[in-house]
């Protein structure tokens, strides 16, 4: 639950040993102050210092989070994947033969299905 959190929050400002933390208003339910106190803990034990961590709830705001790059990332590699389909001459005689296209979206990446599936 604590990576979830974590995954789904941007750092805003560190000052000294306090972190400052923002969460999308729309993953507010994996927040509480026990989570809270846990990433601090991981967070110390990481860096081998005593960090004490802040979360707040941003509203109204999308802000850019490692799960946010991520699921970007993955977005736009399956585009990529669906366009160099598109252009292989092999590919596309196999379409061809097959009398076949390619739907729309129906492009999956195993990898982001595997890492869907472990959360």
């Amino acid at each position: 639950m604590c990576a979830l959190l974590a995954s789904h929050s941007a750092l805003l400002t560190t000052q000294d040993n306090h972190w400052h933390f923002a969460l999308n208003q729309e993953h507010s339910a994996l927040y509480n102050k026990e989570q809270e106190v846990l990433l601090g803990t991981i967070l110390s034990r990481h860096f081998n210092a005593e960090i004490h961590v802040s979360i707040e709830i941003a509203v109204g705001s999308s802000i850019d989070t490692p799960e946010k790059a991520r699921v970007e990332k993955a977005s736009l590699a399956l585009i990529s994947a669906e366009e160099s389909l598109q252009n292989n001459p092999h590919f596309r005689r196999i379409l061809e033969q097959f009398h076949a296209t390619i739907i729309p979206g129906s492009i999956m990446s195993l990898e982001l299905e595997n890492a869907t599936n472990e959360v």
